[in-house]
């Protein structure tokens, strides 16, 4: 799957996810989780391929009766909680999308690299005052796309109301403020992204950039 292939994916899953999240988005936004795993399975539903991944550690635990075999089990290439690939990180990422083509490999992560990944997502939800979202709670998450920017993502899911976000008389709404925040980012050297990598979602519709085009409604 080619870049351009594997960002139609996740913009086809991020699209479906910000119509369940407009239909009810109380349902999503009690716990970051939720919108996760909400990802998480529009994802699975579209990346059906496996990839062995060989897991050393389980052989004497089988050989003792303690685990089932599983020290080489075919696995989806869609990841939850995957181990950043950097040695001596502890830093996960939220989503990650295992390359096809990979050959089997040891389930030690210290052997991992972004060569291996197709994709990684880190996905955030919030509401209430809503410029904090797009900069103490997603600064960091920002911050991890740059470890590999062609394969990094990020989706935001906000609670509150687009129309609501307007610029409003005698000052500048939030709709101004994400968009000049994003454009800032991107002329980042720490927190730049690729375009199309980076969705904030409404319950309206999803913001991709700070152009007046870059917001499409749903």
């Amino acid at each position: 799957m080619s870049n351009n292939d594997i960002t139609d994916t996740i913009k086809e899953a991020v699209r479906v996810a910000q119509r369940k999240f407009a239909a009810n988005p109380c349902d999503f936004l009690s716990s970051e989780k939720e919108v996760q795993f909400l990802l998480y399975s529009e994802l699975r539903k579209r990346i059906t391929e496996s990839v062995d991944i060989l897991r050393p550690e389980a052989v004497e635990r089988e050989q003792r009766g303690a685990v089932p075999s599983i020290h080489k089990k075919s696995e989806s290439r869609v990841k939850l909680e995957w181990p950043q690939p950097v040695e001596g990180s502890r830093v996960r990422h939220d989503i990650a999308v295992l390359r096809r083509d990979l050959s089997p490999k040891n389930w030690d992560s210290s052997r991992w690299n972004y060569k291996d990944l197709e994709a990684f997502i880190e996905v955030k939800s919030g509401w209430g005052p809503s410029q904090t979202i797009l900069t103490a709670k997603t600064k960091g998450d920002f911050e991890k796309l740059n470890a590999c920017k062609s394969k990094g993502y990020l989706v935001i899911f906000v609670g509150n109301e687009w129309k609501a976000m307007e610029v409003v008389k005698g000052g500048r709404g939030d709709q101004c403020f994400y968009r000049e925040k994003l454009k800032e980012y991107k002329k980042s050297k720490t927190h730049s992204f690729h375009r199309g990598h980076v969705y904030v979602v409404f319950r309206v519709g999803i913001l991709t950039g700070w152009r007046k085009e870059d917001f499409q409604p749903e």
